[in-house]
């Protein structure tokens, strides 16, 4: 009979390490799942997602991974800041890559650590209801994004509100703007068109011949990278004594980007010299060599009825 005490405590006590054992490892496996944050140091292998909330994105070429909307990591190994990266929103549907499937296109947000809030547009890839993450195309800081549309030939409208040149970040964003975005499946990114480009070899110089003139270089002429460009224009063409000019290819796609710089005072209603150079980079594979130069007038106002611009066609090497 003791014997058997002996026996039957020892079994209880067996039993009881044995429940123990088991509710620790599973309070320690549930915290650790609660302590690990997104995005750890542990690589893994990027997987296709069927929600753009859980997908590979990248960022200046860094892949970001989003877990339930959300990427977290430390700046640095050293540093308390951490790089947060957010789903935004304004999610929308358009076959962006041609391909005849329904991609989807989204706005995200990413903090460093400072006071700036930046806003990129991304590109879901639809591999039969599988998603893969294009690179982010910048927008802006502190921006209000307001709505994203579809358009024609795979293109995607983001539209939101900006502050003018000379305020202040703590103002409020109130001047609207749309950006015109292209999926480019062989740099997997986004770029940015010129709304109502006119392409081939049409040029509106004829009718503003009486507010700017180019000498440099002449339309239909073919141009290296980068271009040197020449001409005069009335004073207020000019904002701070330069004005912005825009290199695009056959499809009205932004390929480079300057400024042409007044080379006498601008503060005039008369013509004032301008010269600039511009460097642009055509893809090897552009199926077309035609693009243009566009010389946009400046306006620090935002406001499009205050837009204006002249383009001329060239052929682009």
């Amino acid at each position: 009979m003791y014997t058997k005490k002996i026996l039957l405590g020892s079994l209880l006590i067996l039993l009881s390490i044995i429940v123990f054992l088991f509710v620790f490892e599973a309070l320690t496996i549930n915290n650790n799942d609660k302590t690990t944050p997104p995005n750890s140091d542990v690589e893994t292998e990027q997987i296709l997602s069927s929600d753009t909330k859980n997908i590979t994105l990248l960022i200046s070429g860094e892949p970001i991974t989003l877990q339930n909307g959300v990427s977290e990591m430390d700046i640095a190994d050293d540093s308390e800041s951490t790089r947060v990266v957010r789903y935004f929103g304004n999610e929308v549907e358009q076959d962006i890559d041609n391909d005849g499937d329904l991609d989807k296109v989204f706005l995200i947000t990413e903090n460093t650590g400072g006071s700036g809030t930046f806003f990129y547009a991304v590109g879901a890839i639809n591999d039969d209801e599988h998603y893969s993450g294009t690179n982010a195309m910048f927008l802006g800081d502190r921006i209000a994004p307001q709505t994203t549309e579809t358009a024609d030939n795979g293109e995607v409208i983001v539209n939101y509100a900006e502050r003018l040149p000379a305020e202040p970040m703590t103002t409020p964003p109130s001047v609207g703007k749309s950006m015109w975005l292209k999926y480019d499946v062989e740099s997997n990114s986004f770029g940015e068109v010129v709304q109502d480009f006119e392409g081939e070899a049409a040029t509106n110089a004829p009718e503003k011949a009486d507010l700017i003139q180019v000498t440099t270089p002449e339309i239909g002429s073919t141009v290296s990278s980068p271009i040197i460009v020449a001409g005069e224009a009335r004073g207020y063409w000019f904002f701070e004594g330069s004005f912005p000019i825009n290199v695009v290819d056959w499809d009205g796609r932004i390929i480079g980007e300057g400024f042409a710089t007044a080379e006498n005072d601008w503060m005039t209603e008369d013509f004032v010299s301008f010269t600039g150079t511009i460097e642009y980079d055509l893809s090897a594979d552009t199926p077309y060599k035609r693009g243009a130069i566009i010389f946009k007038k400046d306006n620090p106002s935002g406001l499009p009825e205050h837009d204006d611009a002249l383009e001329i066609p060239v052929m682009l090497e």
